[in-house]
């Protein structure tokens, strides 16, 4: 069993990752595309867009199992930049925000799942399930 002293260390080195993926998410945001840059060839059409997007899927779940959020995080950004109409690969941006917000509000970091929402709706706007969850957001606080 942990020391005390090991447990704040732990804590600490927690707070500090969770802090730079708040402010990834704050400044960052989904990157834009880069207009200077030569548009990627596209292979085969429909089929390279899911094998991209099985690719991202994969690679943002492992990220997360090994705790690496905001390298789960820079990859979705990394795919949403590459492919922004993909209408899948919006889908796993959206996704990999709304869990990183769901399991904040369920630590009661309020402001940080509200971070983690605006990305997504900066993304999809109009998506469901963040505005349901900003309301759940909004009614923790008053109840905290």
């Amino acid at each position: 069993m942990p020391n005390p002293e090991h447990r704040r260390r732990l804590r600490r080195s927690r707070r500090s990752a969770l802090s730079a993926l708040i402010a990834l998410l704050c400044v960052a945001g989904p990157p834009q595309p880069a207009s200077a840059a030569p548009p990627k060839q596209q292979r085969h059409g429909a089929d390279s867009e899911e094998s991209a997007v099985r690719r991202l899927r994969s690679r943002v779940r492992r990220l997360l199992k090994e705790k690496r959020f905001e390298d789960a995080v820079r990859a979705a950004q990394v795919a949403l930049r590459d492919a922004p109409d993909s209408a899948a690969v919006r889908r796993e941006f959206v996704d990999l925000h709304l869990s990183i917000a769901r399991s904040w509000l369920a630590e009661e970091r309020f402001d940080d799942a509200a971070t983690a929402l605006d990305a997504a709706l900066k993304v999809e706007p109009k998506e469901t399930d963040a505005l349901r969850l900003r309301q759940s957001i909004e009614a923790a606080r008053r109840a905290a």
